[in-house]
């Protein structure tokens, strides 16, 4: 996936860049928290995110993003509680902007917007199209040993 702002020209990253907070994390750092409220969209300058989500009480592991990477996009787009949360697994320096003032420099600027946007919606794709391809592995995983006649009588054993 291409960085979001590699979409945009030296001058208009240049501005960009200009108008965002530099933050800095920890190792182990909570950066967002799964089910809290967050409008922010992060861009990683630094080190490595961990994403992740809590499942039946266990962590599961969506992806470790790294230099160049975004998120936060799913709250930046409409507000909500972010559906997973964001550790950084090493120090971490990030590039932030919040909608709100996201939204007050596409005013001022909509082709920065327009490639912005244009170059989530591509980022997002192509994590959709990964969770897919997860999901058919799944799927077939499941189906192979549904269909396993020794795996269905433990199956059944394990759960009397």
């Amino acid at each position: 996936m291409q960085p979001i702002l590699g979409f945009l020209t030296p001058e208009e990253r240049s501005f960009l860049l200009s108008q965002m907070e530099v933050m800095s994390f920890t190792e182990d750092e909570m950066i967002i928290r799964e089910g809290g409220m967050n409008q922010t969209l992060f861009f990683i300058e630094k080190g490595t995110v961990r994403v992740s989500r809590v499942v039946e009480g266990k962590e599961l592991i969506l992806d470790d993003l790294k230099e160049g990477d975004a998120f936060g996009e799913l709250t930046f787009l409409e507000a909500g509680p972010s559906s997973a949360a964001c550790k950084a697994l090493t120090g971490v320096k990030v590039l932030a902007v919040h909608r709100m003032e996201f939204d007050k420099i596409v005013e001022q600027h909509p082709a920065i917007g327009a490639k912005v946007w244009l170059a989530m919606a591509m980022n997002l794709k192509g994590r959709l199209l990964k969770t897919n391809d997860l999901l058919a592995n799944y799927f077939n995983i499941s189906q192979s040993l549904m269909q396993n006649e020794q795996f269905r009588k433990f199956y059944a054993y394990c759960f009397q």
